[in-house]
C-alpha cells in the first residue's frame, strides 16, 4: 500500500497536484521562519497549528534548519509578547497575536517541538 501511494504521488494522476502543493508549502516559509497562511495575501498571519504541522512536514524531509527557523519564530513571538503559552495566531511583520484557547494549536506546536528535539 505504501509503495502504491508513493507511485501515485510521483507518477499517477495526482502527481502534478502533489508537486505543486509541495512547492507551495516549501515556498511560503520566509528566511526568518515566518509562515504566512494566506496564499493570496488577504491576511498576513500564521496559525500555531499550521506551524506545528509544517514543522513536522519539514522534519520528514530532513530539513532541520527550516524546521528550527519556523519553531524559533513561534518562540520569539511568544517571548516578545510575554505570553504564558503559544498564541493561536500571530504576525511578525506587524507584531501582534491572538490568544484564542484552542487545543489544536498548542498540541501541534508541542508535538513539533518534541519531534524536533528527538532528531
Amino acid at each position: 500500500m505504501k509503495q502504491w501511494i508513493l507511485d501515485e504521488l510521483q507518477n499517477g494522476k495526482i502527481s502534478k497536484i502533489y508537486e505543486l502543493s509541495m512547492q507551495s508549502l516549501e515556498n511560503r516559509l520566509t528566511e526568518d521562519g515566518f509562515l504566512p497562511e494566506s496564499f493570496t495575501g488577504k491576511y498576513e498571519g500564521a496559525f500555531t497549528r499550521s506551524i506545528g504541522a509544517h514543522s513536522l512536514f519539514l522534519l520528514e524531509q530532513g530539513k532541520l534548519a527550516q524546521s528550527k527557523a519556523l519553531l524559533t519564530s513561534l518562540l520569539e513571538i511568544t517571548k516578545e509578547f510575554h505570553l504564558p503559552r503559544f498564541p493561536h495566531w500571530y504576525n511578525t511583520k506587524y507584531p501582534r497575536v491572538d490568544m484564542k484557547d484552542q487545543v489544536d494549536g498548542d498540541s501541534h506546536a508541542v508535538l513539533a517541538f518534541a519531534t524536533y528535539c528527538l532528531e
